[in-house]
């Protein structure tokens, strides 16, 4: 086996493997990025249920206060009414509150999602980039190899005993 073939498997070694890691990144970026969409559909659901009881629990509240107001001989207005109105706006305000808590824990794991997916795509191809830069710095020793007189132009030998200015 020459040294030609050894460079070039290297060469074609270095690109495949820095194309594979991007892909296997992008893979497990992938996955990340389901486990923070299933997170928000549990937030979601947890909201949804929380805010469930919590109205059955002010719906009751309010029934006993009702009861007791009806029990007691009072009429429903003045204080008690008042109290009524205060119990319904504690529920909207508790209710409220739930939502807005549940939408941003949702929002949050949502955009954590879609930023890990595009980390994801962006480690593809810096994968391809580092594959392809590898490739070409064993491309690059091969060619030096093979002529070894040979330079770059920044005011090193031309391999024809001319020399050029540099830049």
């Amino acid at each position: 086996m020459g040294a030609e073939t050894v460079l070039l498997t290297s060469a074609a070694v270095g690109v495949a493997g820095g194309v594979y890691s991007g892909f296997e990144a992008n893979s497990a970026a992938k996955k990340q990025a389901g486990i923070y969409d299933e997170q928000a559909n549990a937030e979601q659901s947890a909201g949804a249920f929380q805010e469930a009881q919590v109205a059955r629990d002010f719906d009751s509240l309010l029934e006993q206060q009702k009861l007791s107001f009806a029990a007691s001989g009072r009429e429903l207005e003045g204080s008690p009414l008042l109290i009524l109105d205060r119990t319904i706006r504690d529920k909207e305000t508790e209710i409220n509150n739930i939502r807005n808590n549940t939408a941003r824990s949702v929002s949050q794991l949502r955009s954590a999602a879609k930023e890990t997916k595009k980390a994801g795509r962006k480690a593809i191809l810096t994968g391809i980039i580092g594959g392809v830069s590898s490739g070409g710095k064993s491309a690059a020793t091969y060619q030096a190899a093979q002529n070894p007189t040979s330079r770059s132009i920044l005011g090193a030998s031309t391999g024809s005993g001319v020399t050029s200015g540099g830049l």
